[in-house]
């Protein structure tokens, strides 16, 4: 048994070997050791409102419903309010949170059935909902160590409890890739390679990483042999810095889902401490996923939450950070960063810093809004 204190930085599920889902609660403790906390003993459910009829009845046969791979495990009959009533509900507890959907399907066809409820709620946010935990708080846990390679404290818990006291200070890294513009175009990911990454963290920390040599370079410049080198490298840095939150403008849109391509295209790992880099995509959309790491699209915050409050024409990069810092992008023809780079010349130099100042602008923006995404 081990006793150990973290503040929650970020929450997920998994399943088991038997398809058993397992809250993951992810953060790091005062000593800044990376923390997942296991949790086996919340189950997913939603509510079944009856018609006048039998309760016990219409329990057995919801109870019943399902096949061997959608199943209800139990069902409870519970005092709720709906529409400003006291009613008696089933609480239709289920094997899976893939579950609810199917099993709410059968459930709302029987003819005994008046309405289901609280079908969309996402099984981790029901976690903390129903726990009454609010994520950067510091808990109190006791449980069982369990090897997890990917972290450095890994714990099946037995309880958890919330403190008082909340996160604060939290270690930011931005980053930003630039990719090779083929003759002025806009850079394709299977054809063009990413040729510089720079960095920018809240404790003065500045990198940009290229594998194009130049004079002059400034310190914070490190020359890598291709772009191989470069991607393991992007990788290193992100694990050695252990930054509480990794954030990027429109790194959900085109940073990621680019990095990801260019691993695939040589087979590299695209992962981070042996935790995989998820990349999902939707429609239009998509969005980057680290297990145990939080990252922030700064740019999908300002557009979402932001966006009818600012009185602006864009929300690229150039004109939010104009609109919220009165600073700006450095000025550089972009789209010849190409030709720039296949000459050899030392103006490459000047890309550099373009790729800086861009990730030190994203950094700047997140240490601005960043109490209202923490708030949120």
């Amino acid at each position: 048994m081990v006793k150990i204190q973290f503040y929650l930085l970020d929450i997920n599920y998994e399943n088991d070997k038997n398809g058993k889902a397992i809250i993951q609660l992810f953060g790091k403790t005062k000593d800044n050791r990376e923390v997942c906390v296991l949790d086996k003993n919340f189950e997913p459910y939603f509510y079944a409102f009856p018609k006048e009829i039998d309760l016990n009845k219409y329990k057995e046969k919801v109870l019943n419903c399902g096949n061997e791979r959608v199943y209800v495990e139990k069902v409870e009959i519970v005092d709720v309010k709906y529409l400003d009533k006291d009613y008696k509900a089933l609480k239709v507890i289920v094997n899976n949170p893939a579950s609810v959907n199917e099993i709410k399907r059968i459930v709302k066809d029987m003819s005994e059935t008046l309405d289901t409820k609280e079908i969309d709620i996402p099984f981790y946010k029901r976690y903390l909902i129903d726990k009454k935990f609010i994520p950067l708080a510091l808990f109190n846990v006791e449980g069982s160590l369990i090897e997890k390679k990917e972290f450095d404290l890994c714990i099946e818990a037995d309880s958890i409890e919330q403190n008082e006291e909340f996160f604060s200070n939290p270690k930011i890294l931005a980053f930003d890739i630039e990719a090779y513009a083929h003759e002025k175009r806009y850079p394709i990911e299977e054809r063009d390679p990413i040729i510089m990454i720079a960095f920018a963290g809240n404790d003065g920390y500045k990198k940009v990483l290229t594998w194009k040599k130049f004079s002059k370079a400034k310190d914070y410049v490190e020359f890598l042999n291709d772009e191989i080198e470069l991607l393991e490298k992007f990788k290193t840095i992100i694990k050695n810095y252990s930054p509480d939150y990794l954030v990027g403008y429109f790194t959900d849109g085109f940073d990621f889902p680019y990095i990801e391509k260019r691993c695939r295209k040589y087979n590299i790992n695209f992962e981070i401490k042996n935790r995989p880099i998820k990349v999902s995509k939707r429609l239009s959309s998509s969005s980057a996923r680290i297990k145990g790491l939080v990252h922030l699209d700064i740019f999908k915050f300002i557009r979402g939450n932001m966006g009818n409050a600012l009185k602006v024409d864009s929300f690229d990069l150039n004109t939010i950070a104009y609109e919220l810092l009165k600073e700006r992008k450095r000025e550089m023809e972009i789209e010849d960063i190409g030709i720039v780079w296949d000459s050899g010349k030392d103006e490459i130099s000047n890309f550099v810093e373009y790729n800086l100042q861009d990730a030190v602008l994203t950094l700047k923006l997140a240490e601005k809004i960043l109490p209202n995404i923490e708030a949120l």
